[in-house]
């Protein structure tokens, strides 16, 4: 037992160093300390992000493949030996607006902060938070690109909270105590916001937040001049925090190890090793049944080789479990296409267009199966759909041309064909096509121009050997001497 040397108390004394003051003496006794990591870590994040732009990152969105480059968290890598991944995607920001405000938020609440626990102190709680913040992400949604300042801002938050409610620091320590109920707006919209809109990773947010609540509840706060600063108590907490959440990553580890072998056969899959990737996904899917993206990467690596019934038992799987999803429905509705199998690939396709509407690909390939199914006329309607959402889509106005040239409507196939040229990857096929509606509206001299394109584009690439046969067959057709 010590005596508290203000008031006279006797209290328990569990550090040596922790000073002559009880508890209460000291709690009214602590000095706000000046703000020098919040600036840094506000000005890093920005260096950060400008440096992503000047190396062509987009802006305002992103892409996956940019980010991952960049060090966001992601399980299949962060869980096959890149854990620093939990670190360095505290740093990262998907676009301007998401960096704005994490940089507003990490400015009012890291200020605060670092006011009241010390740069050192805040620094630690700060990336202890963020670390924690991700680790519980890994283990809710593993699959789930994570980039952002976010878990590590709550963490200061909650620090904050524990502060007045649980510490309960008095008025003269807690500078701004009005800031308390935009901390607790900011905390509860934005779990709000991330439990009910996806893309949001809110698991971070939450790791984030406890480990914050947690690690302010023990930290030792800054005395006032001439009281000694209990060095040891800081060392013991941040090293027990330390030590829990490196237990805390064992288990993660240990209980998403389907998820590293879900990166490993995924980077079988980029590296053309399908058969190899097949056999890694199926024993994922075996240890891992619940993960509908496991059995859509089998499915999509079985259609790739032509296994269409067991592709399609894959597909169905990873589509009934995430109904939701549009490119698991197109997918499947692809893998009945090829398999011959058209009634259900067009209520697939239905599926998907519904599910997607804003994107093109789902009307594009209903538009397709209804022209393998002989079904011209019905075909127009989401193909004029598709195109309506993205007129540069050239495949959907290829098959538009397909379907109005089918239904014998030359001029509006000779329009759709237009439309597709400049975007399409396979132009030898959009000039044979619009040669074939030229001949047929009698204009022999614009269809003679199409198909000699045709054949001298096609003769470049040995998969345009029966588009260059059609060409050449188009020409005999016409004659050698029939201009206009």
């Amino acid at each position: 037992m010590a005596t508290c040397a203000k008031c006279g108390t006797h209290f328990f004394q569990l550090y040596e160093d922790a000073g002559p003051l009880c508890p209460r003496c000291l709690a009214t006794e602590v000095s706000l300390q000046p703000v020098r990591v919040t600036p840094i870590l506000v000005g890093l994040i920005v260096v950060i992000y400008v440096a992503m732009i000047a190396n062509g990152v987009s802006f305002s969105d992103p892409t996956t493949d940019a980010l991952l480059a960049w060090g966001a968290d992601f399980g299949p890598l962060t869980l096959r030996g890149q854990s620093w991944r939990l670190l360095t995607s505290m740093f990262l920001h998907a676009g301007f607006l998401h960096l704005a405000f994490n940089a507003w938020a990490l400015w009012v609440l890291g200020r605060l902060t670092e006011r009241l626990l010390g740069s050192v102190a805040f620094t630690l709680v700060y990336l202890l938070s963020g670390i924690g913040g991700n680790l519980l992400s890994l283990l809710i949604n593993p699959l789930q690109v994570s980039v952002g300042a976010s878990g590590a801002i709550f963490g200061a938050a909650g620090a904050l909270v524990t502060l007045q409610y649980v510490r309960k620091l008095p008025a003269t320590a807690l500078v701004l105590r009005r800031d308390l109920a935009g901390i607790g707006s900011f905390v509860l919209y934005n779990l709000f916001y991330g439990f009910t809109h996806a893309g949001i990773d809110n698991g971070a947010h939450v790791g984030g937040l406890l480990t914050g609540l947690s690690l302010a509840a023990f930290v030792p706060l800054p005395v006032a001049q001439g009281e000694p600063r209990p060095q040891g108590r800081t060392v013991a907490t941040f090293g027990v925090a330390a030590v829990l959440l490196a237990v805390g990553g064992t288990f993660v580890w240990r209980a998403r190890a389907p998820v590293a072998e879900f990166g490993a056969a995924l980077k079988l899959l980029d590296a053309a090793q399908t058969e190899a990737a097949i056999q890694a996904l199926q024993h994922v899917v075996t240890r891992w049944p619940a993960e509908a993206r496991a059995h859509y990467s089998l499915g999509a690596a079985l259609l790739e080789v032509r296994r269409f019934d067991q592709a399609i038992a894959s597909l169905r799987t990873a589509s009934r479990l995430d109904s939701l999803n549009p490119a698991f429905a197109n997918e499947l509705g692809i893998a009945y296409l090829r398999n011959d199998q058209l009634d259900s690939a067009i209520v697939l396709f239905k599926r998907t267009a519904g599910l997607a509407p804003r994107r093109s690909y789902g009307n594009a390939n209903l538009g397709l199966a209804y022209l393998r199914a002989g079904r011209a006329a019905e075909a127009i309607t989401p193909l004029r759909t598709a195109v309506d959402v993205d007129p540069n889509d050239a495949n959907a106005q290829f098959l538009l041309g397909n379907a109005y040239l089918a239904t014998q409507a030359f001029a509006q196939a000779v329009a759709s064909f237009d439309a597709a040229l400049p975007h399409a990857k396979d132009s030898a096929r959009v000039y044979l096509r619009r040669g074939v509606a030229y001949r047929l509206m009698q204009r022999h001299a614009d269809a003679r121009v199409d198909f000699e394109h045709a054949v001298s584009l096609g003769t470049r690439v040995a998969d345009d050997s029966e588009v260059v046969a059609d060409a050449r067959r188009g020409l005999a057709e016409l004659g050698p001497g029939r201009r206009d």
